[in-house]
């Protein structure tokens, strides 16, 4: 590993971005979960969520509005950091800060829609790599990501959206005929299985929800 206090900021910075988001989703009564939501969110639901001291989301509207400006403030954060580190070294792939830190970056990249221009910077950076130096993965859900932003339908079929009966679907799919050659590609499982392990997670992570 090439720089490895940056792939710990990285990894830090990641780690900042689950404390809350993880927070907000394992707290939202599941009412209130409607529109889009990534399928890496529901998975990520497996990792222990934190409680932010003092209050939870979903409590009251002054504790939603709190942890949302926090939310917003830590993705601007972590973006500007991954802006000035991407200036630095270019994009941090697998030989300049290992597997976790890597992904870390595509997380803080994934997670940057309030910034569609570096969120393009990015994808363009990935898709320039040795496929051996990412997980190229991250190519298909960061360019479904920003399709989906710009309201355009999604090549890979990653980004998810809820229905009013509580179950979810794919957001529309560009050629859907052919997805699953795309997902092949980006070594993802087939759609339809991959759409029923998503189900079943979340409804495992939500079963005690009210």
């Amino acid at each position: 590993m090439k720089y490895p206090k940056i792939s710990k900021q990285l990894i830090e910075m990641a780690k900042k971005d689950q404390f809350l988001v993880l927070q907000k989703n394992n707290e939202t009564p599941r009412a209130k979960a409607r529109g889009f939501l990534s399928p890496i969110t529901i998975l990520a639901n497996f990792i222990p969520a934190l409680k932010v001291r003092g209050f939870k989301f979903g409590d009251n509207k002054r504790d939603d509005k709190r942890l949302n400006s926090l939310i917003k403030k830590q993705l601007k954060a972590n973006t500007e950091s991954l802006r000035a580190i991407i200036d630095d070294i270019g994009w941090p792939n697998i030989s300049k800060v290992g597997v976790e830190g890597e992904r870390s970056a595509w997380l803080i990249a994934q997670h940057s829609t309030h910034d569609v221009e570096f969120q393009e910077r990015c994808l363009e950076l990935l898709k320039k790599e040795n496929p051996k130096e990412i997980d190229i993965q991250h190519i298909a859900f960061l360019e479904d990501k920003l399709l989906v932003t710009l309201g355009k339908k999604q090549l890979y079929g990653t980004q998810f959206r809820f229905l009013d009966n509580d179950d979810m679907e794919p957001l529309p799919i560009k050629d859907k005929r052919n997805v699953d050659k795309r997902r092949s590609a980006m070594n993802i499982k087939p759609l339809d299985i991959y759409t029923q392990e998503i189900k079943s997670f979340y409804s495992k992570n939500n079963s005690n929800n009210p």
